[in-house]
């Protein structure tokens, strides 16, 4: 019983949820960030059509 009790009193939800919200923190950069590559990736897509569509063009 002492185990148990020792436990619980070590696990502190406040604690907890400052580390949940941490991950979630930093999970939100990441996903700030991917989204920054994906709209770079779109912009340098675009740019190769458009210089392949032009080199076609010269054809």
């Amino acid at each position: 019983m002492n185990n148990l009790l020792s436990q619980t009193q070590q696990w502190q939800p406040a604690l907890h949820l400052q580390g949940d919200r941490k991950i979630l923190a930093l999970l939100l950069v990441q996903l700030e960030e991917t989204e920054e590559q994906i709209d770079s990736l779109e912009q340098f897509r675009t740019a190769l059509l458009n210089r392949i569509t032009r080199i076609q063009g010269n054809q």
